[in-house]
């Protein structure tokens, strides 16, 4: 993402001015290139690299799922939407900007655990770790770790609190081994068990698939 303005218009909007992307989408890129596991699990160790810079800067992305990450002609992963990203609690006191806590932010689908059982003071970037997980599991798997076929919006709510998370392995069982224990581990509900920060994610996620 490349933020080069931030301000308020006349009237008290909050716009941000960023890079146009010229891109598709994680999915469609994955879908019309030649792509192998190596190849897909690279793009989200980018996705991780940017989100450590996000989160250096105090921003937790929150909504991420396959639509806003943008690839581009040159296999460069921009993350985008960050309409729903909020500041950690210091830098939201020091800058008095927020985005709204306490209510149910984001795809369901796509949501973390603490993101849809309303606790916002749970949410950091140890949810992002949570989404890449869940999208990078999608790419190597074209599912979710649950059902949400033919769900409506409680019944996501109760699959992402409550149900099993299918492992890597059960779809996929070549991939059984350091892949399948790190994704297990960042889709973890418990927040406190996932890996961070995200950079820690991405050195494992490198070291997962070298082994594959």
């Amino acid at each position: 993402m490349g933020l080069h303005e931030s301000g308020h218009t006349v009237d008290g909007q909050v716009y941000l001015s960023m890079d146009y992307v010229d891109g598709r989408t994680i999915e469609r890129f994955c879908a019309d290139e030649p792509s192998d596991d190596r190849a897909r699990a690279g793009l989200m160790v980018q996705v991780l690299e940017a989100l450590s810079h996000a989160h250096a800067a105090g921003v937790i992305h929150r909504a991420l799922k396959p639509h806003n990450i943008l690839v581009d002609a040159d296999a460069k992963v921009r993350l985008v939407d960050f309409g729903v990203a909020r500041l950690h609690r210091d830098d939201g006191d020091r800058t008095g900007f927020r985005t709204e806590t306490g209510n149910l932010v984001g795809t369901f689908a796509y949501m973390s655990p603490e993101q849809a059982d309303g606790k916002a003071s749970r949410v950091g970037p140890v949810t992002d770790v949570y989404q890449v997980a869940l999208v990078l599991f999608e790419l190597l798997t074209d599912r979710l770790p649950y059902d949400i076929e033919d769900r409506g919006a409680m019944a996501l709510l109760k699959a992402v609190l409550f149900e099993r998370r299918i492992r890597l392995s059960e779809c996929r069982p070549e991939l059984a081994g350091p892949l399948d224990d790190l994704l297990a581990s960042a889709l973890d509900p418990d927040p406190s068990r996932r890996p961070q920060p995200a950079t820690a994610f991405a050195e494992q996620l490198r070291a997962a698939i070298a082994s594959h």
